[in-house]
């Protein structure tokens, strides 16, 4: 979303937890494992993205000011497996970004109606996202650490990744 002032740049993170379970050590919450090309995919609207979308080496580009959401989601959709982000890390560069802070926020989303598909239904739901804020010109390499939980709640792993930002104005 954007206006003449401020932009918000939602991150979207889609883990292959299938295969990372399956293929590579599980990591701890001390000592994570790093996420392999290609399990790992960020897209963000086209407009903001320098390189790679769609890869795990995403590097966006914004202005002072505007608004980072990061969330995440696995390629089952989160039916078998669940990503949850858990921590930021600063690799290199200067701050130029408010530390990120995870939320959750109250938002409505549309239900399929099974008796009346064009009418759907809306439902109140729980989203969770980390957001940080651009603060000055320069570019940043960050880790975010996530783990990949089953439907039943059960820890599976635990894991990180390195994309960039770069502030342009």
């Amino acid at each position: 979303m954007s206006n003449s002032n401020q932009n918000i740049v939602d991150v979207l993170m889609v883990i292959d937890a299938d295969s990372l379970i399956e293929k590579y050590p599980k990591g701890t919450e001390s000592n994570p494992t790093v996420v392999p090309a290609p399990l790992i995919y960020l897209i963000a609207d086209s407009e903001f993205v320098d390189f790679g979308q769609a890869s795990k080496e995403l590097k966006i580009a914004i202005k002072s000011l505007d608004q980072i959401r990061w969330r995440s989601a696995t390629t089952s959709m989160n039916s078998n497996y669940f990503s949850l982000l858990y921590d930021f890390k600063l690799v290199h560069g200067n701050p130029i970004i408010s530390t990120p802070i995870p939320l959750l926020a109250e938002v409505k989303t549309p239900l399929p109606n099974m008796d009346e598909p064009l009418q759907p239904k809306m439902q109140t739901i729980q989203s969770y996202f980390w957001t940080s804020t651009a603060l000055s010109k320069g570019e940043i390499t960050y880790t975010f650490y996530f783990m990949i939980i089953d439907r039943d709640n059960n820890p599976l792993g635990y894991y990180y990744w390195d994309p960039f930002i770069k502030i342009s104005d």
